[in-house]
């Protein structure tokens, strides 16, 4: 997990993570539109997943990310990552105030509507 975060930490330090500060342009690289199509639309998809999972770990290992709050279910499925993913592009796709909002509280609060804690 380190990993995941030492790659968020340094993409959100490069010139390319200033790219999607918002929710809207995390949308346009997780759905490889408008600056992300055509070619870069893999690179862009691989981001996307990569920021969503290390905002997620980060989330269901206990720690809160702004004032979300995020809990993996019990049992033994745990958490996919592939459902994590899912579960941050419905909300960007149905939730039309993300343009405004940075793309780690949109992460975070699509994570915590997923997993929600009691």
């Amino acid at each position: 997990m380190r990993w995941l975060v030492t790659l968020l930490v340094l993409f959100c330090a490069s010139p390319a993570g200033a790219q999607y500060e918002s929710g809207e342009e995390l949308a346009d690289m997780c759905f490889g539109r408008g600056t992300f199509e055509g070619e870069l639309s893999e690179v862009a998809a691989g981001i996307c997943w990569g920021f969503i999972t290390a905002i997620g770990d980060t989330m269901i290992s206990g720690h809160q990310i702004f004032e979300f709050r995020a809990c993996p279910p019990s049992g033994a499925e745990g958490v996919n990552r592939g459902d994590m993913i899912d579960a941050v592009k419905a909300h960007l796709q149905s939730s039309p105030e993300v343009s405004e909002v940075p793309a780690y509280v949109v992460v975070a609060k699509a994570l915590q509507e997923r997993y929600p804690c009691e």
